[in-house]
């Protein structure tokens, strides 16, 4: 749905997800119990109850509280709600920074209102809400297999490689079936006591914690969720000073074009991880944390947006010129190529 745009750094780079090297596990593993197959299987079947973007998904309202942690571990508290009606009419609002930060669809828009401090909390929000994608393997492989104690879980674990730098492990509760933990070696999505509330056929994480080389960047704990019913007139009434773009049910998000400018450079973390980095001149833009690259319907950049740690926009005409000569595969509403955000996400130091 609409995150899927917002998240697109987390998940896509080269048509691929996000990338990060491998590193040995640090939980007990137990002999093999389950095959490659079965590891599809279950992740399949992983993915259809928490996907509540799809034409099973009855409406619903869901209630939930948000913390927001900036570099120094001090929490932003918010509230979340999300009306969902139809996979072309919801509408998210999220009231934290003292403002309130609005995104929704209606039809073929969608809209967004955003003040600068919600921004990147926004994105790291976004891949929370989005668990279900981190359960993707369409572009890649399972290439090992396990069942594991995970905090004291039982777990059924497969490790996803979608090329040389770009790994994911998934963890599901063995009683379950349901999502305990998904990691790289940058970011990790923990789902707390593994409990899910239920609603019709799908599955809505509780409490989720989702942290960056360890350290905690945000929190969502899910209060209720409960069937649509008679939602305000003026719920999906688009704001008059909000930006709008094309948006469709399906949307395929843009990603880079290997081998275009700038380059996606892979820089180390430690002796045994990498992530990724956009370049200028051949130096890491590390200096931004967020690069926000407005896509055509032909792949061409329209404009670039930089931000800092905090959220604020940078003004930095010559990296923002140099960015916007960056090849992309745009967005695909069908075979119809149409105008799209990019959010590459700079990881924090660490």
């Amino acid at each position: 749905m609409h995150r899927v745009l917002i998240s697109a750094a987390i998940f896509i780079i080269f048509g691929s997800s996000f990338p990060a090297m491998r590193a040995a596990s640090t939980d007990d593993d137990s002999p093999l119990s389950f095959s490659e197959k079965d590891g599809t299987s279950l992740v399949k079947t992983a993915f259809d109850a928490t996907n509540w973007d799809d034409a099973q998904t009855m409406p619903f309202r869901l209630s939930a509280r948000v913390k927001s942690f900036d570099e120094h571990g001090k929490a932003t508290d918010g509230q979340l709600t999300l009306l969902y009606a139809a996979q072309d009419r919801w509408r998210e609002e999220v009231n934290w920074f003292g403002t309130t930060t609005v995104q929704f669809v209606v039809g073929e828009r969608i809209w967004r209102k955003t003040p600068y401090q919600g921004t990147i909390p926004l994105v790291n929000l976004s891949a929370v809400l989005d668990l279900y994608r981190w359960l993707s393997v369409d572009q890649g492989s399972i290439s090992a297999w396990r069942q594991k104690d995970v905090k004291g879980t039982s777990a059924r674990c497969v490790d996803i490689t979608f090329n040389i730098y770009a790994h994911r492990e998934i963890c599901l509760d063995v009683s379950t079936g349901l999502p305990l933990r998904i990691k790289d070696e940058i970011r990790e999505l923990n789902v707390l006591s593994g409990d899910y509330l239920t609603l019709g056929l799908k599955r809505f994480p509780h409490h989720i914690r989702y942290s960056q080389y360890g350290e905690t960047i945000l929190e969502l704990n899910v209060d209720s969720v409960t069937a649509l019913e008679n939602p305000p007139p003026d719920a999906f009434k688009p704001p008059e000073d909000a930006g709008s773009m094309p948006w469709c049910p399906g949307e395929k998000f843009p990603y880079f074009v290997p081998g275009g400018r700038p380059l996606v450079g892979w820089r180390p973390a430690s002796s045994n991880r990498s992530y990724a980095v956009l370049t200028v001149d051949g130096s890491p833009t590390s200096e931004f944390s967020l690069v926000v690259f407005d896509v055509g319907s032909d792949g061409k950049v329209q404009g670039v947006k930089l931000y800092d740690k905090h959220g604020a926009i940078v003004q930095n005409d010559y990296a923002a010129e140099k960015l916007r000569g960056a090849a992309f595969h745009p967005a695909m509403c069908g075979d119809k190529g149409v105008e799209a955000e990019f959010f590459f996400q700079s990881p924090r130091p660490h």
